[in-house]
């Protein structure tokens, strides 16, 4: 697994969000941003499969360093849960109150404006304002600055044991492939643009 394939796969990734904030798909945007985080999470870790400590492992150490956004690991990822899994912001653990909410700034409004706002409505302490074009930003420093240790961490996995190293390099194949037993033509779509308020509710 060459560094230039990690690479050629998250700019690739990259592109796909630029275009949803390009069409103000914010909600796809942050679908998006999160699975990134999962894949490079999975890929940083010696782990066969992705999961949340992969996930909040990689967000602390490198995507949270590059971008402090006022929130915890276990706080994107409870909005990750959310967005993948019902493309809304509710889940089990932020209805028992384990993790914050977030109020996204796409258009530029600033995240202090967000902020005055949040406590002039009396929202409480548990929104935290996040700008989405951050959280990407934060996202693409990680990228660069773990992807290294990525290759690194794939190697020395090919050098443990046969099923081990079996598993590192299936991995490393599988990365941004996905297989299909038949084609089917699909009709040009005609790009709409997409509203979305700065609250997901």
């Amino acid at each position: 697994m060459p560094q230039s394939r990690l690479k050629q796969v998250f700019d690739q990734h990259a592109a796909c969000i630029e275009a949803c904030l390009n069409l103000k798909g914010i909600t796809a945007s942050l679908v998006l941003i999160h699975t990134g985080i999962d894949t490079v999470g999975w890929l940083d870790s010696a782990q066969q499969y992705n999961a949340r400590s992969t996930y909040m492992r990689w967000a602390d150490e490198y995507l949270l360093k590059a971008k402090p956004l006022g929130c915890t690991s276990l706080d994107l990822y409870v909005a990750r849960c959310g967005l993948l899994h019902t493309l809304t912001a509710e889940s089990e653990l932020r209805d028992k109150g384990r993790a914050k909410r977030f109020c996204y700034s796409h258009s530029g409004a600033k995240v202090s404006e967000i902020r005055r706002l949040i406590r002039r409505a009396k929202m409480g302490k548990d929104w935290v304002p996040v700008d989405i074009h951050d959280l990407f930003n934060a996202w693409r420093v990680g990228v660069q600055a773990s992807t290294t240790r990525a290759v690194r961490t794939f190697w020395k996995s090919c050098g443990r044991s046969s099923k081990t190293r079996h598993c590192a390099r299936s991995r490393g194949s599988r990365l941004g492939k996905t297989k299909t037993s038949w084609r089917c033509p699909i009709p040009p779509i005609t790009p709409h643009v997409q509203t979305h308020s700065s609250r997901i509710s």
